[in-house]
């Protein structure tokens, strides 16, 4: 994550859903975003590959990706979980999207995530928690 850090967001290289999958690969060698690399570049494109990929919202499709990968649900998290938060240090362009809900990796022990922003990942310190898997 720390070569990602000064990358700035772009859609289908560098957002919550390709950064997080990437975190996921690297961890397990599992990809959850085999179904869409390279198949989205604007934020209409992302909004329309999520929710047509299985008719799900979301967090349903990546509850349900999370879930057959084998993830286990938890109401709390730790270094390394992938996480659906709410936070409002996100870009507004971004943040728009799927009512603010956005995919974060816990960075370290004590629950601080990163997410894509503008000009590179964001530290965040404080967020609503909405779902989250231990891999």
């Amino acid at each position: 994550m720390i070569s990602r850090d000064s990358v700035p967001f772009e859609w289908g290289m560098h957002d919550c859903m390709t950064v997080s999958s990437d975190a996921v690969e690297a961890m397990t060698c599992m990809d959850p975003m085999k179904w869409a690399r390279g198949k989205y570049k604007t934020k209409q494109e992302a909004i329309d590959i999520v929710t047509n990929h299985f008719g799900l919202s979301f967090i349903d499709t990546f509850s349900q990706i999370f879930n057959d990968l084998g993830f286990k649900e938890t109401d709390s998290v730790g270094l390394g979980d992938i996480s659906f938060i709410k936070t409002e240090n996100l870009d507004p362009e971004a943040s728009e999207l799927f009512g603010g809900v956005t995919l974060a990796t816990c960075f370290d022990p004590v629950g601080n995530m990163i997410v894509p922003g503008r000009d590179g990942l964001l530290l965040i310190l404080k967020y609503e928690l909405v779902k989250s898997w231990k891999l």
